[in-house]
């Protein structure tokens, strides 16, 4: 009960207090504010236009539920003891143990599709039409489709496979190794690109959402570079970063192929030829889960800083700082966009705002 009278009186309060950055007139609204281990405890903003849309799903201890973007709970999948992998869009979901026999393929309501033997890890694409299923040992993909069924270049293997990633609103997908390979899945689950970056690791992954353009941000020993890969012209660029990242690095590329990266205390976007578009100074990152998005011509950027805390900041394309704020007692911020709002996501806490950008409404 205190995180719904919490929740209610925050709700209420953020809901009547506008944030406006004086620049360009893009408009930044709180609608509200809750805790993803009680979404039933939201007070829902009362935006008819938020409605429409859906944020990402939400995991908590008893299981993965989904929120309209105005905060209203949609539904809620219960874990029973195992482990959910949900697709990026909240609408299917694979159940499956860490050591476990069979994994199972689900909608949101608790519907069965299939169930399947397999002893490995599921991935889901943003829309579920492909499942990336991993061995335990990393060495090995298998590709199946919303039905279970081996689809379209059915296997891949490589030396430990270190990230895989996917595509935001569409279902292509990608995988790279330990050794250097890597390969970019179409929404049929057909190899459309694969390369290697001559031995050195793969760390990051990001797909454009035209599946045109895959970043990889690779390394080894003390250097690590960003390689941007043109799909249709079977051409890539590379840029070598300032410094060595032991984890994934946030990474996103458009489908024009601009790409964002965080280095070296610095917000860096690139055009798809590798050359600097713009660099923003920021308070240094510490290593560790950070995103970037971008929808309506305007990023949003989050990431831990190293003395505690983390930062968001919203971004025109342009360069052009909109909104900073620090979430001084989030260890780690997410972050997600749509056409209505911006979520930004720290160990339990969610905050919600609607957003108006007049360059592009």
């Amino acid at each position: 009960m205190k995180f719904f009278f919490f929740g209610l009186l925050l709700g209420i309060l953020l809901a009547f207090v506008p944030l406006v950055a004086p620049h360009g007139g893009f408009v930044l609204s709180a609608e509200w504010y809750g805790n993803s281990d009680t979404p039933d405890a939201i007070q829902p903003s009362p935006s008819i236009e938020m409605s429409g849309e859906t944020i990402p799903p939400l995991k908590s201890a008893s299981g993965v539920h989904l929120l309209n973007a105005s905060g209203a709970l949609m539904a809620s999948f219960p874990s029973g003891g195992k482990i959910i992998a949900p697709g990026a869009g909240g609408e299917y979901l694979a159940l499956y143990e860490q050591a476990g026999k069979y994994i199972e393929f689900f909608n949101i309501k608790g519907d069965r599709f299939w169930k399947i033997n397999s002893l490995e890890y599921p991935f889901l694409s943003s829309r579920s039409k492909i499942i990336l299923l991993l061995n335990g040992d990393h060495s090995a993909i298998r590709l199946v489709d919303f039905n279970g069924n081996p689809v379209g270049v059915k296997y891949v293997s490589g030396r430990f496979c270190s990230t895989i990633a996917f595509s935001k609103n569409s279902d292509f997908s990608s995988a790279g190794f330990l050794d250097g390979n890597y390969y970019l899945f179409d929404e049929k689950g057909n190899i459309v690109h694969s390369g290697n970056t001559g031995g050195a690791m793969i760390k990051s992954m990001a797909i454009s959402q035209n599946g045109h353009f895959l970043a990889l941000h690779s390394g080894w020993g003390n250097s690590d570079r960003i390689r941007l890969i043109d799909i249709a012209r079977n051409t890539f660029r590379e840029k070598n970063l300032r410094s060595v990242h032991h984890t994934r690095m946030p990474l996103h590329i458009r489908d024009d192929g601009s790409c964002a990266y965080i280095d070296a205390g610095k917000i860096t976007v690139v055009n798809r030829r590798a050359s600097m578009q713009f660099e923003i100074d920021i308070p240094m990152p510490r290593e560790g889960h950070a995103s970037i998005d971008f929808k309506n011509d305007v990023y949003t950027i989050a990431y831990p800083l190293e003395k505690g805390g983390s930062n968001f900041f919203i971004i025109r394309k342009t360069g052009e700082v909109l909104f900073v704020k620090k979430f001084e007692h989030e260890e780690f911020l997410d972050c997600a966009m749509g056409n209505t709002f911006i979520l930004v996501k720290g160990m339990k806490n969610l905050y919600c705002y609607s957003y108006h950008n007049p360059a592009i409404q």
